[in-house]
């Protein structure tokens, strides 16, 4: 096999020191706007991060009146962890003790099917900008 001789401008072609043009000056990255619920994007509304207010079951839980339900879950996750209510033999479900067992109303519950469970505990609150 013979061996070529490469040219190797051709492979680093970009990496010349080139002065920068004044259009990239004027370039600058802008940050990225928060953009407040209800807005909406491109013809469709924008969904997520919105309150809602717990039932008093729920909030004893995760000991907040008020979060998103993403939150919810995740906290409700973490509780369950720190208080070892996994099940032994399957760690798929989990096993509810005095306080779970209020709000979900099943000794025992497929940890990942939780969102089923605490709908019916977190109320949507009214927002300013709601139609």
């Amino acid at each position: 096999m013979e061996e070529e001789d490469l040219d190797m401008d051709y492979y680093f072609e970009g990496d010349e020191d080139e002065e920068s043009s004044p259009e990239d000056e004027k370039e600058e990255e802008k940050p990225a706007k928060i953009m407040e619920w209800g807005e909406k994007v491109a013809g469709k509304r924008k969904r997520g991060k919105r309150l809602f207010t717990l039932s008093p079951e729920l909030a004893a839980i995760v000991g907040v009146k008020q979060m998103t339900r993403f939150e919810v879950v995740k906290k409700s996750w973490d509780v369950i962890k720190e208080r070892n209510l996994y099940a032994p033999l399957n760690m798929m479900f989990a096993i509810c003790d005095g306080e779970f067992m209020k709000v979900i109303g099943e000794e025992r519950f497929r940890v990942l099917g939780i969102s089923e469970y605490l709908k019916n505990h977190c109320h949507r609150m009214k927002q300013d900008n709601d139609i």
